[in-house]
């Protein structure tokens, strides 16, 4: 099987299809003596299990790793966006793919490349980017539109259930100060300042003053009311594509214990999905 998925992803044919692969062509890509007809779909099925593609219809799939390195011409409003980045000590090539098949229902104009994606949400009337750069290490979101908090958070949770499944991977999540985004915060760092009732944050070799409820408020909205934290965990839920509420439950309680802070306000995250489960009776 692993064989099998080696060679739909290296196949020639798929490189110069940009990473779309057709139903059809499994019979010419695979030796049917090996790999019989009636097994295909369970191929297909592997690859969206291990999270190495996605189907966009019946006979169409997308490869992440086989996407186009040339990164589109698009329009994105830097400007007021939201601009939030994670260091890793080494960034698995696999984090990027992943997290574009995950949340594949959202990219938005076929806007994907080896490294980036550009994704959008009706409900939240959001867009965002997420790019990673190899040089450096780091991985950039940038979220704009109407709820901008509330979807990075869904993309936050996605990005650390991955994490999740890496041994010993080290990230790091800042914030990038408002005037000057080539100087970054450790979030943690202000999370901490705010409990401990500190008002200001100066950075180092820096005149500039900048309160930390201002910072942290580009990041997560402590106003957050019961329906919008619902309509949170009901994205969660779509891309987690979980069908029971304690494997939802487990699975979210997973990524709040690794940070705790991950809606950025103290919630009662099992209490709040079980009151979900119980609109859907």
């Amino acid at each position: 099987m692993t064989e099998a998925v080696y060679k739909l992803i290296t196949a020639p044919q798929v490189i110069q299809q940009q990473g779309t692969l057709f139903t059809r062509q499994l019979k010419e890509l695979l030796d049917t003596r090996i790999y019989p007809s009636h097994k295909h779909d369970y191929l297909l099925e592997l690859l969206k299990k291990f999270e190495l593609g996605y189907a966009v219809s019946a006979d169409k799939f997308l490869l992440p790793d086989v996407f186009p390195v040339q990164e589109p011409t698009f329009d994105f409003d830097y400007a007021h966006a939201l601009h939030f980045v994670l260091d890793y000590d080494f960034l698995p090539k696999a984090v990027m793919s992943r997290f574009m098949v995950r949340m594949h229902q959202d990219i938005q104009d076929n806007l994907h490349w080896r490294t980036g994606v550009v994704i959008h949400d009706q409900k939240f009337d959001t867009t965002a980017l997420i790019q990673a750069t190899d040089s450096s290490k780091r991985l950039h979101i940038y979220v704009t539109g109407q709820q901008r908090r509330d979807y990075l958070a869904i993309i936050l949770f996605v990005l650390r259930d991955i994490h999740h499944s890496f041994a010993k991977l080290t990230v790091k999540e800042k914030i990038c100060l408002p005037d000057n985004p080539e100087v970054t915060v450790s979030y943690t760092h202000l999370l901490n300042l705010e409990k401990q009732g500190i008002a200001t944050y100066t950075p180092e070799d820096s005149d500039s003053v900048y309160h930390v409820k201002d910072l942290l408020g580009t990041i997560h909205n402590p106003q957050a009311n019961e329906a919008e934290m619902l309509l949170i965990l009901r994205k969660m839920e779509s891309v987690l594509g979980d069908k029971t509420e304690e494997s939802v439950l487990q699975n979210v309680n997973d990524v709040v214990k690794i940070n705790p802070n991950f809606f950025g306000i103290e919630v009662n995250v099992g209490e709040l999905i079980r009151k979900l489960w119980k609109k859907r009776r």
